[in-house]
């Protein structure tokens, strides 16, 4: 966790999403810390397998992570993956913007297109598809919206974010298709469909929670092409 002033707070948040190449099961591995104004950095782990089972765990634990893979246990919970990525990083800000009073959240898709190897609770993963990411901030955002598509080789990511009440939705697409990648400020045209989805509550630094929706195993169809989907909503 970044050094943090006394007096101030922070989250930050480290995760990876593996999915099957069938898209049916999915793990969703989030490592986090939170610090509040006058406390120390608090760090918990979080786990959501659908596998197709669901199962949804979330406190403190032992994890070993790297730029390149995490091995660690929480409850009755263990893995020890690894990722490989074969795309480019995905930023959502500009360089000169991060780390600044405004926007008080922070992102960056550390790997927005890779392979993972390993297991989690004695299930293969070998050659499930990888999206790692790396959040961090004073606050969370007031609202926002993130989709990731994978299609074979082709990907997409959307980042939608309103920062306060009254403020307009702000969005941040990537495609990589076709070996190109391309970005815009344009929402995409993708129609999702949910499958099972799980329901958390993120704790800030200071002030309430956000109300959270996840699912690592939606589709998504954009130009008529189906897409193994993960969304998040919070709100």
């Amino acid at each position: 966790m970044p050094m943090v002033p006394p007096g101030k707070g922070l989250y930050e948040s480290l995760y990876l999403t593996a999915t099957a190449p069938d898209g049916e099961r999915a793990l969703w591995l989030r490592h986090t810390w939170l610090k509040h104004p006058d406390g120390v950095p608090e760090p918990t782990l979080w786990v959501t397998w659908w596998g197709p089972e669901l199962t949804q765990t979330r406190a403190p634990g032992t994890a070993e992570l790297s730029a390149s893979g995490s091995r660690g246990s929480v409850e009755n919970h263990a893995w020890d993956v690894r990722w490989q990525s074969d795309g480019p990083q995905v930023p959502y800000l500009p360089g000169v913007l991060y780390d600044r009073w405004f926007p008080r959240s922070n992102g960056v898709v550390l790997v927005a297109h890779g392979t993972v190897a390993g297991t989690f609770d004695g299930h293969d993963l070998n050659g499930w598809t990888a999206v790692v990411g790396h959040n961090w901030g004073a606050e969370h955002a007031h609202q926002w919206e993130w989709l990731h598509g994978v299609s074979g080789h082709d990907w997409f990511d959307q980042l939608r974010v309103k920062p306060f009440p009254h403020s307009p939705w702000l969005t941040v697409a990537t495609t990589h298709l076709n070996g190109k990648t391309t970005r815009s400020r344009s929402r995409l045209p993708a129609q999702v469909s949910p499958g099972v989805e799980v329901s958390w509550e993120y704790p800030s630094p200071k002030g309430a929670s956000k109300k959270v929706r996840n699912c690592s195993v939606a589709t998504a169809v954009m130009d008529g092409r189906t897409y193994a989907a993960t969304i998040e909503y919070g709100a």
